[in-house]
């Protein structure tokens, strides 16, 4: 039923709808396959746990960093981890690559 809508929708809803899926999807799927945006890798940083973050909690952390916007980016200068609060609510920890 979804497919059929889809199908009959006009040009331009699926234009925006790709672009949507795109712009929410780019930063989870990038963070959990390859530790990161490719903002993180030109600048040496990775995101990381243990190993990648997994996928639900890159969502999950995309979704703070949204939500939250430029009030987790204090919390970066203000404690000594230097982890912003989607780093925290997420369990993952930006590293560059001299750590």
């Amino acid at each position: 039923m979804i497919f059929t809508v889809l199908l009959n929708a006009p040009s331009r809803l699926l234009i925006e709808l790709r672009f949507v899926v795109i712009f929410i999807l780019c930063d989870p799927v990038l963070t959990s396959t390859f530790g990161g945006t490719i903002g993180h890798s030109k600048n040496g940083i990775a995101v990381k746990r243990e190993k990648n973050i997994l996928f639900p909690v890159a969502v999950v952390r995309f979704a703070c960093k949204v939500l939250l916007g430029w009030i987790s980016l204090p919390t970066v200068t203000g404690n000594e981890k230097r982890r912003a609060i989607h780093d925290y609510l997420s369990g993952s920890v930006a590293l560059t690559e001299k750590e």
